[in-house]
């Protein structure tokens, strides 16, 4: 694993909380790939269409995040919690999850709720579509 990278915008920190900018650039959205992600919570930002591939994150929540269209393909996940996301065409493949939360998450498929579960997440109700 790689160092704890720096987040590729503009954040403030407070405690373990990043505020980032709300909408990332097409760029910074992919240079996500191969990074890691340690005791963050991302709130309100849209990661939709980003590139997490080969990522790792540890007790990293993400609170009312877009992650629409995320590619999240060999992501290895400890200890997350994703809280009122939208994962409408989230890409999952040969993941691990453990101890991870999905947690009133919209848009996520049935066949991919299956594969959640599959590879140790856990499904916590869901809210309307």
């Amino acid at each position: 694993m790689s160092d704890p990278t720096t987040p590729p915008t503009q954040y403030a920190q407070t405690g373990n909380v990043l505020a980032f900018q709300t909408v990332l650039t097409p760029t910074e959205k992919r240079s996500l790939r191969r990074k890691v992600f340690r005791s963050l919570t991302f709130e309100h930002v849209d990661f939709s269409g980003a590139d997490f591939r080969l990522s790792h994150f540890s007790n990293v929540t993400f609170l009312r995040c877009d992650l629409s269209g995320a590619d999240l393909r060999l992501t290895e996940l400890q200890g997350c919690r994703f809280i009122e996301c939208e994962l409408a065409s989230l890409r999952l493949g040969r993941n691990r999850f453990s101890d991870t939360d999905f947690r009133n998450c919209r848009r996520l498929s049935p066949e991919h709720r299956r594969l959640v579960l599959s590879m140790g997440g856990r499904w916590i109700g869901s809210l309307r579509e």
